[in-house]
């Protein structure tokens, strides 16, 4: 089998498969041709991301001489984490005083389940947008970054007849010649078909507040964080982190952060 080209592993991923999806492929291009657009029309690209820090990470290698008291004493487990989010882009590095940095729930083992909408558009308001006026903000599509406009909401195929006229009605959709009586007598299928054909626009909050400080929003590519640059500041960030981390003290390595990100990373973030 091995000499005809095929490997006994597990085969490709979920992320290699939407890659090659041809509607994942076109969001690359459109995504790849939108950015090399912004710059010409003199508009800065700005590329936000989180990541987590754990209270007990630290490097695999250091010098010693063999011995089994030679090697630095790490803590079992991962620990209590630290959030951090930030944003940059490739012109001017990360934005001064946009940092955001939060000791996690214990409780949690997936960072994402410490954020949600709110606080993400909160942290955009007060600590991002302001500073960006007129940019371009990147987003890459974790589910509480894109909350919908309830506005904007689309109809559902398994709404009952019910909550399609409810629909229909909130959007002033209701045809004069159904009658007065059209919730008892048009056919959930005709219902169905009128909101359909009034589909609206898909519109995310991000985008109603951005639009406040003049600022674009511009969704990425699914399944490609290569494209967005400041993941290889946090690769540089956590490495420069582990190093120094020896006291595996929360409070420690959260004062590091923002000293890290002063030290290191003052230019741009560089080419995917």
């Amino acid at each position: 089998m091995q000499d005809i080209g095929f490997s006994f592993s597990r085969g490709p991923n979920h992320y290699d498969v939407a890659r090659e999806n041809p509607s994942g492929r076109k969001q690359q291009n459109d995504f790849i041709d939108t950015v090399r657009r912004y710059p010409e029309a003199d508009r800065t690209i700005y590329y936000p991301d989180e990541t987590w820090l754990n209270k007990n990470m630290s490097t695999y290698r250091s010098w010693n001489d063999g011995s089994t008291d030679a090697s630095l004493k790490v803590p079992s487990g991962k620990g209590a984490q630290i959030i951090v989010a930030h944003v940059g882009s490739r012109k001017d590095g990360r934005i001064d005083g946009a940092s955001w940095v939060f000791i996690g729930s214990k409780r949690s083992f997936d960072y994402h389940s410490e954020m949600n909408y709110i606080s993400w558009l909160q942290w955009l308001e007060d600590s991002v947008l302001p500073k960006i006026r007129g940019g371009v903000l990147v987003d890459d599509r974790v589910p509480y970054h894109l909350e919908r406009n309830e506005a904007t909401r689309p109809v559902a195929s398994k709404f009952h007849k019910a909550e399609f006229a409810d629909w229909i009605e909130k959007h002033n959709l209701v045809l004069p010649e159904w009658g007065p009586n059209w919730r008892t007598t048009c056919k959930r299928a005709v219902l169905k078909q009128r909101a359909d054909q009034n589909r609206p626009t898909q519109r995310y909050l991000v985008q109603n507040l951005a639009a406040r400080f003049g600022v674009t929003i511009l969704i990425s590519s699914v399944a490609h964080p290569e494209l967005n640059p400041i993941e290889m500041v946090w690769g540089a960030v956590k490495m420069s982190l582990k190093r120094p981390n020896v006291t595996f003290s929360i409070a420690t390595l959260r004062s590091m952060v923002e000293v890290e990100f002063v030290k290191n990373h003052q230019g741009g973030l560089g080419p995917v």
